[in-house]
């Protein structure tokens, strides 16, 4: 068994923050079956705590089982959510930033644009860059 697979290699089968009750993932190394949420109690110190049942001893699950890493809590999926959302928001900021200074070089590029499809770009242009900060919780642009 390698044991890097564990978070600590000096303490297979103990999952990562044993000091605190919770849900990992384990995967039998024996059967091709899918992976499965095993509970660690969390006990006081010197002792490592334990698995759900009382014959799962870290040994066994270390032998048994590869660690796969906790199972995420609400407000863990919720975090990187939330994480995801201001990654993709600032993506957009960018596009959108970008996308006016495409506008600007066409512009430069092909000469005068008629007025009535700049007006009608930048405005479309605002109205997505306002849209994407506010949904960001940033004033719009030029406040």
């Amino acid at each position: 068994m390698p044991d890097s697979e564990w978070p600590d290699p000096a303490r297979p089968g103990v999952p990562l923050h044993p000091e605190r009750d919770g849900w990992h993932w384990l995967q039998s190394r024996q059967r091709a079956e899918a992976p499965r949420p095993a509970r660690w109690h969390a006990r006081p110190a010197p002792n490592p705590g334990g698995w759900d049942e009382p014959w799962l001893t870290p040994k066994h699950v270390a032998w048994a089982d590869h660690y796969l890493g906790p199972c995420l809590t609400p407000e863990d999926v919720a975090a990187l959510q939330d994480g995801a959302r201001r990654a993709e928001t600032r993506a957009m900021i960018k596009a959108a930033d970008m996308l006016d200074l495409t506008v600007s070089e066409i512009r430069s590029a092909t000469g005068e644009l008629q007025p009535g499809v700049l007006r009608a770009v930048r405005a479309v242009l605002a109205w997505t860059q306002n849209t994407i900060r506010s949904k960001a919780g940033e004033p719009p642009a030029g406040s």
